[in-house]
């Protein structure tokens, strides 16, 4: 079986076995995460979502009451990125606007 890559610089064990990840992850790591971040968080404006009673982000925003949703959701997901660990948050700015502007 493959060992999964792994970089010294990104996690290091400590001497007591436990893994240590910085706080700041070295910027070609940081630029993945975010490309990784802009592509998920786009991809979802186009799927259906059982938090909108099965239609697409762009298909909610077409009425209030879904706008209203919408805009309950893209608040929630803003929260969970916010208290995500190594400060690589996702800017939903430019998605909000897209979808309720």
């Amino acid at each position: 079986m493959a060992k999964p890559y792994c970089s010294r610089r990104i996690i290091s064990t400590s001497r007591l076995g436990r893994v240590t990840v910085p706080e700041s992850p070295p910027a070609e790591v940081a630029r993945l995460l975010r490309e990784f971040q802009r592509e998920h968080y786009e991809d979802r404006a186009d799927q259906p979502l059982p938090a909108l009673h099965g239609e697409t982000p762009r298909e909610a925003a077409q009425t209030q009451e879904g706008s209203a949703a919408l805009d309950v959701l893209l608040e929630d997901m803003e929260n969970r990125e916010q208290r995500a660990p190594g400060g690589l948050t996702y800017d939903f700015a430019e998605l909000r606007r897209e979808l309720l502007e």
